[in-house]
């Protein structure tokens, strides 16, 4: 029924635009999300998403069905009264169906309501511009983090490949709040087209928790695969333009990298001499001694390193070897709190041995059984870091005091 009634409603709309020739035709509002998942093929592919959170800032995220003119309405009643669009080289950035919109000037601890808008372009020339139908979300709500929390809550997600339902049985464990959502890689497969990231990562993601709670997206070896593996940065946004980052929330200095791929880069059935990993993972060892040296990284009482293939119990691909000798070497010089790390399929913990003084813990694999969940918390006593199996049971346990 919905469906049939935005055809009948745009089909009325050609119509007035014949009647009343050429020019900018603006077609009513529709208001979509109203309270259901289900979206009509006139209305936006997904619902917006929250990314890259800081205390005055939130990035808006969301993809439109058709190439439009988009925009965020937002305020700190359901009156909403303030309106950012995206905007790159003078220009407002349109004709495009993926949005990623940042809000700035926020207050930090405050709550905010918001939706998102985009009006579909219909003829983009030189002195004629013709839009169609206004799209507007419901309104959602988000709060920015304060400007120095007390502590952090955070949980991770890793290698669920493409089982978009164990997010929300992961979840089901869960009996605290969070702060935001770790993905630490390989929730997708083959990153073919633009469905893979809709079904796997966006849909199941703001089913449960990511239009009120931002998350991260850490890339995992399996993004890396596949014909829109390069559109990737597209849909999620970070503090950096890289794939690699930090970010401080509460008593913890995040570092996270973007580990690559397991195979050699002169694999060329499987890369076709379009990888050139090593010297990335050689770039972010240049970027990570800076990090571990910056005077925030050094005031944080906790460092925590989050990144998809690990540097130990990996086996011996060429990835994970490759990112012992760069990453491992590295961290092994600091004072590093945890590295969280996923893509074995198989939970491990190990507190710290001959090869590496940090802890690392690995997450999960896809399958049942082996699906985990690993928790964050930490003030300004102690850091918690605890990995629940997917029956709810805990496998296993970090506890780190705070540096002094």
């Amino acid at each position: 029924m919905e469906k049939e009634e935005l055809k009948n409603s745009r089909r009325e709309a050609l119509r007035k635009m014949a009647l009343f020739g050429t020019g900018a035709i603006l077609f009513p509002s529709v208001n979509l999300f109203a309270g259901t998942s289900s979206l009509s093929a006139a209305s936006f592919k997904t619902r917006p998403y929250l990314q890259n959170p800081s205390p005055t800032a939130m990035t808006i995220c969301w993809i439109a069905s058709t190439n439009s003119f988009s925009w965020v309405e937002y305020g700190e009643t359901t009156e909403l009264g303030q309106k950012t669009i995206g905007k790159k080289h003078g220009m407002a950035v349109a004709n495009n169906t993926v949005n990623k919109i940042r809000l700035t000037g926020l207050k930090p601890a405050t709550k905010y309501y918001y939706r998102v808008c985009s009006k579909e372009i219909i003829k983009l020339e030189a002195y004629q511009k013709e839009f169609g139908m206004t799209l507007n979300s419901i309104k959602f709500e988000f709060t920015t983090p304060g400007e120095s929390p007390e502590k952090v809550r955070a949980l991770v997600f890793n290698d669920l490949h493409e089982r978009p339902a164990s997010i929300k049985a992961l979840l089901n464990y869960n009996t605290g709040i969070y702060d935001f959502v770790f993905l630490n890689g390989d929730l997708i497969s083959e990153f073919e087209d633009q469905t893979r990231a809709i079904k796997s990562v966006i849909d199941p993601c703001c089913d449960n928790f990511a239009t009120r709670i931002p998350f991260y997206f850490g890339r995992g070896n399996h993004e890396t695969r596949g014909a829109h593996a390069f559109n990737f940065s597209d849909y999620f946004d970070s503090p950096s333009e890289n794939l690699y980052y930090s970010f401080t929330w509460g008593p913890v200095y995040f570092i996270v990298l973007d580990s690559g791929e397991d195979k050699e880069d002169s694999n060329f059935e499987a890369y076709g001499g379009l990888a050139f990993f090593d010297e990335y993972r050689i770039e972010q060892k240049i970027w990570l001694e800076k990090e571990l040296n910056s005077p925030e990284r050094k005031a944080a009482k906790y460092t925590v390193v989050l990144m998809h293939i690990p540097t130990h119990h990996a086996g011996d691909w060429h990835g994970t070897t490759h990112c012992r000798q760069f990453i491992g070497n590295t961290l092994n010089k600091y004072d590093i709190s945890v590295l969280i790390a996923g893509h074995t399929h198989s939970a491990y913990y190990c507190p710290g041995c001959t090869e590496h003084n940090y802890p690392i813990m690995i997450g999960g694999g896809p399958a049942d059984g082996k699906r985990t969940l690993i928790r964050l918390e930490a003030d300004s006593q102690e850091l918690n870091v605890s990995m629940l199996s997917d029956n709810g049971t805990t496998l296993s346990k970090l506890q780190v005091n705070a540096k002094k």
